[in-house]
């Protein structure tokens, strides 16, 4: 970025209130109002000031208006931040009185389908301006209950529904009875940034779909003359300041709100959450960020605060949802139950947030290209390349966090040299093949007494030394597609630790780690994967905390313990068993009690299927691979889990 678009962001930020760079600080009750206004102002903004809309408007009010008798799902699809919100809410306003009833719903990440109901029941009566008796009894209604309410309210109307920002691949499936088609013309739209959404109404549903496009270069340049400009800008700007606008536009490939953004002032960010949206300037540009590798990162670096109730895991998942409410943050994938998988920031804000790094010290981000700061504090180091020139030209005590993104291997002195340089790190993360060969770990790289967390994935290093037992701090040690198979003993002394991940691609199939007992003493396990069975079966009922358990080498000698285990672990979310020997018909046929499992995953060669599994109630997800099953067993889980 030239030195002119960077003059004129600073200048931009200033018209939004002056901030102070050499700190971060709360500034007090009104710090969100900024994003509150820009969260909310889709739905208020004023025809006049909606910019690049007119086609796609012009289209969805002929479907509305014009559309078939069978009721029709409408499905405006879109990457995050082009104004699906906005379109939406322009057309709902215009067109909804030609419906007897209609209603918006902001569907949010963590909805209930009774919550959605009971929202759609009270627009309703609101509507109709009439009093419901029975609407003190929503709140105690059950699922079926609300929708036959919802049917008996939509009974013989015509009627419009909007549900905004739908995530969740099976939101139709939940909501689709409810919908009564009255064979009048009724509509639903959707707005979702994710294709599976519209794919899941395709299957019980007539559905138009209209895919939102960037904003031409014309109108980005008008939308962010206006919200650079504001009530001096009426079709006018200033001719010296062209090139420079289209630079910036330019930048934002067409999103609505990354052009409002530009005015985003860094202070209007709570203080919780502003160093973790300036934690993705530590990866590359275009980086896909694991939400499973981001959140402990976080912890890691003590940007995640306790609260009563809440794991430090559920608190660091609220500030990434916040961010990406805020539209800071994109979701870039998802797991196949619908939750966040990756995420991303734009490039623009990418580079932003590289600048306020630097002017903050708050990392330093470095290739062979660039040089390394002469003086001044550098707390976090993040390498692209040239990973061993960099590194054996930073002697720099006060770095607690090192990242390194190269496909170049470090070298054995490299490696001996990090707990000299490098003896305050709490983070150590290695990426591509810059441990790909053997490199041996001497004795004292493990003299890291303060490393909370560390990643050696993907590295062939054959063997882990005793030494690992002096990370005390230790909270997360990623191993994951890693060749070492046994693990020290001295692994028991890691009593902080809280994920163990150690799985690879081919789900266990040449068998998990191995460790001589210990494993029952790390209580604050919430993650464990992938453990041969044979030797910790015994001790894990201790850990009954974990969210993520991945067992090798299940054999049917198993099947009381991993009953009894199942029945302990009440807050176990995802189950993956791999079963190395063929499975008779009752080794996995047994009764448990799991409240909030939704994932199971079974390898192995299954005679019949698990009757436990069918009972899950919240069960998302399941897969069943190298089974021998006849029969199918999918109208079992649908019976009982409503699929």
């Amino acid at each position: 970025m030239n030195e002119d678009v960077k003059s004129e962001f600073r200048r931009i930020n200033e018209r939004n209130g002056n901030e102070d760079t050499s700190q971060m600080k709360s500034f007090g009750g009104n710090q969100n109002i900024t994003f509150d206004n820009l969260r909310m102002a889709p739905l208020y903004l004023k025809e006049a000031k909606v910019v690049g809309f007119d086609g796609p408007r012009d289209t969805l009010e002929k479907w509305l208006k014009e559309g078939r008798k069978k009721r029709t799902v409408i499905s405006v699809v879109g990457m995050g931040e082009l104004g699906k919100t906005t379109l939406a809410k322009k057309v709902f306003d215009k067109d909804r009185t030609h419906f007897t009833l209609h209603a918006w719903i902001t569907v949010s990440q963590s909805y209930t389908i009774e919550g959605q109901l009971r929202d759609m029941l009270l627009k309703f009566v609101e509507e109709e301006k009439r009093v419901d008796h029975s609407q003190s009894d929503y709140s105690t209604m059950d699922k079926i209950s609300l929708i036959d309410q919802v049917r008996n309210q939509l009974r013989h109307k015509r009627y419009v529904v909007v549900f905004d920002d739908v995530w969740n691949n099976f939101f139709w499936q939940q909501m689709e009875f409810a919908l009564i088609d009255n064979e009048n013309g009724s509509t639903i739209l959707i707005t979702t940034r994710n294709q599976d959404v519209v794919n899941s109404c395709k299957r019980s549903a007539v559905i138009q779909v209209h895919e939102l496009q960037p904003l031409t270069l014309e109108k980005s340049l008008e939308l962010f003359y206006t919200k650079a400009f504001g009530s001096e800008f009426d079709g006018r700007y200033p001719s010296n300041l062209k090139d420079i606008s289209t630079e910036i536009v330019k930048k934002c490939h067409g999103l609505p709100l990354a052009i409002v953004i530009l005015n985003f002032s860094y202070h209007d960010l709570p203080y919780n959450l502003k160093p973790c949206f300036l934690y993705f300037g530590i990866y590359p540009e275009d980086y896909e960020v694991e939400r499973g590798r981001l959140i402990p990162q976080w912890i890691a670096e003590g940007f995640v605060k306790s609260e009563a109730t809440k794991t430090l895991e559920e608190v660091a998942e609220k500030y990434l949802n916040e961010l990406i409410q805020r539209s800071l943050v994109q979701v870039s994938s998802f797991t196949k139950g619908g939750k966040i998988k990756g995420c991303r920031v734009h490039d623009l804000l990418h580079e932003i947030i590289r600048e306020k790094n630097e002017d903050l010290r708050f990392c330093h981000s470095a290739s062979e290209r660039e040089n390394l700061p002469r003086s001044g504090m550098i707390r976090r180091l993040t390498i692209a390349s040239g990973s061993n020139n960099l590194m054996g030209s930073v002697v720099n005590s006060s770095i607690r966090s090192l990242h390194v993104f190269s496909d170049e291997e470090l070298s054995e002195s490299s490696v001996k040299r990090m707990p000299t340089n490098y003896r305050l790190l709490r983070v150590l993360h290695f990426e591509g093949d810059s441990l790909y060969k053997y490199v041996p770990l001497t004795e004292n790289f493990w003299d890291l007494s303060l490393l909370t967390y560390l990643s050696l994935k993907n590295s062939k290093i054959e063997n882990l030394p005793k030494s690992i037992g002096l990370l005390h701090n230790l909270e997360t040690l990623d191993l994951r597609q890693f060749v070492v198979r046994m693990m020290p003993r001295e692994l028991y002394k890691l009593k902080k630790s809280r994920h163990l991940l150690a799985h690879d691609r081919l789900f266990g199939l040449f068998g998990g780690l191995q460790m001589e007992g210990g494993i029952g003493v790390l209580m604050s396990l919430q993650t464990l994967r992938d453990m041969d069975a044979e030797e910790v079966m015994k001790e894990l009922e201790r850990l009954t905390q974990l969210r993520v358990l991945g067992l090798t080498n299940v054999r049917e000698e198993f099947t009381s313990s991993l009953c009894s285990l199942i029945n302990k672990l009440q807050h176990l979310e995802k189950l993956y068993i791999n079963a190395k020997y063929i499975l008779g018909v009752n080794d996995l046929q047994f009764d448990v009690c799991a409240p909030v499992l939704q994932k199971v995953r079974i390898v192995g060669v299954l005679m019949e299927f698990p009757n436990w599994v069918a009972k899950l109630q919240n069960l998302v997800t399941l897969s069943l691979l190298q089974t021998c099953l006849t029969d199918d067993p999918l109208p079992l889980v649908e019976i009982a889990t409503n699929f």
